[in-house]
């Protein structure tokens, strides 16, 4: 006979494990997926079925590739080389994902690596949130931020635009109301002073009109 009470219980432990990782995986709200080394779906759970509108059976089929945006592939194959090398403990992105209904979706992703014993690569478990909302919000914000920018560039144009028309006409003004007060002008000279005066005045009462 030999003693195998510690094995059985490490056993145990390990079963148990398994189960609770099993339920965490299956139940969680967050979207998590399983890919073996050659980036082959393994495992998906609930939440990222509906979340990217393919059941668990069609995922199977898949690599990752397939639901992945194409401006994004390349970057994601780079990153899980370098966590297959050890080089970065996670791989994090934010990237779209195309859905079984071809709408585009935006997922906050983090992959973890997996390995056995022998610190061989056993498969990446990977986590997605959902940041359409997010993204779409920050979008508008670069939008608005934009528009405001562009409006104050145009704000400071019309004002520098303005300023300019306005002084044309009130530098005349003033300019001949003060040649007026000189007293050896002739009658001739004093009439054509008050036309520039008052052809001034009416542009730029017509300056007036045109900002209200």
């Amino acid at each position: 006979g030999r003693d195998i009470t510690e094995r059985k219980i490490a056993e145990e432990t390990l079963k148990e494990s398994e189960e609770k990782f099993r339920k965490i995986f299956e139940e969680s709200p967050f979207c998590m997926l399983m890919t073996g080394k050659d980036f082959s779906i393994i495992r998906a759970n609930q939440s990222f079925s509906n979340l990217i509108g393919y059941n668990e059976e069609e995922l199977k089929s898949f690599t990752f590739r397939n639901f992945t945006h194409p401006d994004h592939v390349a970057n994601d194959e780079i990153s899980l080389l370098r966590l297959i090398a050890q080089e970065i403990p996670i791989y994090h992105t934010e990237k779209r994902y195309i859905r079984k209904d071809k709408s585009v979706i935006w997922g906050s992703t983090t992959v973890s690596i997996m390995r056995n014993k022998k610190d061989e690569v056993q498969f990446f478990l990977i986590m997605v949130e959902d940041i359409t909302s997010r993204k779409k919000t920050q979008s508008e914000l670069i939008v608005a931020k934009e528009r405001a920018e562009e409006g104050d560039r145009l704000k400071t144009a019309f004002l520098h635009n303005i300023s300019h028309e306005i002084r044309t006409p009130m530098n005349a003004i003033i300019g001949f109301s003060t040649l007026l007060k000189e007293e050896d002008i002739s009658l001739s000279e004093r009439i054509q002073y008050v036309d520039i005066i008052f052809q001034s005045s009416n542009q730029l009462l017509s300056i007036i009109n045109d900002i209200v």
